[in-house]
């Protein structure tokens, strides 16, 4: 959720939706992921291109990687869906 507010516009939408059924879905309208940077979010230390980060402080990039490690640790699963400019939608399921 802080990726989402961090990496969207202002005045956007965040959607956080949680179902009965184990899914949680954390959706924006934010600056997206290219397809070539998709495959490298959950690694230790990866940053998606700082000139798009609207000048802001980007992090360790540790947090997704430490999303995924939970993930995985529990049995769950992770799906991110990205469109440059556009929006990114993580989906993970309990």
């Amino acid at each position: 959720m802080h990726n989402a507010i961090k990496f969207s516009h202002p005045n956007s939408e965040i959607v956080v939706k949680l179902t009965n059924k184990g899914t949680l879905t954390i959706k924006d309208t934010g600056i997206g992921i290219s397809k070539s940077e998709l495959p490298h979010i959950f690694e230790r230390f990866y940053k998606v291109d700082s000139s798009r980060t609207f000048d802001i402080d980007t992090g360790s990039g540790l947090g997704l990687a430490i999303v995924k490690k939970t993930v995985d640790k529990n049995g769950w699963k992770i799906k991110v869906k990205s469109e440059k400019d556009k929006e990114t939608q993580f989906i993970i399921q309990f």
